[in-house]
């Protein structure tokens, strides 16, 4: 992933430069929290990749709004926004449920999984949460947790809505121009 986003994020300049040090600065930690450890060290790893994942999510959306017709790669960038949305939402959740167990539970009747520190639930929670499906079998039980997952699904949805109006813009203005050539 550090790779891609290099690539993606710019050949020059601080558009390297970040994405190259955030990376490499998260996966060390992640590397020191396993054999340290210390329970702080995962928490700032899951955060420093969440930031990371921020850095490049933007990065892809400059991109994606600055090109002038709909092509393959743009529509990909854009599938790939949407997954690094949800895996953000993972690190800034697993981060918060390292720092706070129990912030996010399994809701309603069925309690069937833990929800602490299992990757896959917590990747689970942080798609419907973007999708803004909201099944309700995994909640945020403390303000900061519920915030968190206001804050990831008006991003989900503030990203669909901006992105695909973007694409259709762009698509009718490519079909105006091809018509009256």
């Amino acid at each position: 992933m550090i790779a891609a986003s290099l690539r993606v994020a710019g050949n020059a300049g601080r558009h390297v430069i970040v994405p190259g040090a955030i990376g490499p600065a998260s996966l060390g930690l992640e590397i020191a929290a396993e054999i340290d450890g210390a329970a702080s060290l995962p928490i700032a790893s899951h955060a420093v990749f969440a930031a990371y994942l921020a850095y490049v999510v933007i990065s892809l959306l400059r991109g994606i709004l600055r090109v002038q017709q709909v092509t393959g790669d743009a529509i990909a960038g854009g599938v790939c926004v949407d997954v690094l949305l949800g895996m953000m939402g993972v690190a800034v959740f697993t981060a918060l449920e390292l720092f706070r167990p129990g912030s996010l539970v399994p809701g309603g009747t069925q309690r069937v999984h833990e929800v602490r520190g299992s990757y896959i639930e917590l990747l689970y929670c942080s798609h419907v949460t973007v999708a803004t499906i909201g099944y309700g079998d995994i909640v945020g039980v403390t303000p900061f947790a519920r915030m968190v997952a206001v804050v990831a699904a008006l991003s989900g949805q503030l990203y669909l809505a901006v992105f695909v109006a973007g694409l259709v813009g762009l698509l009718l203005a490519q079909g105006r121009a091809a018509c009256c050539e």
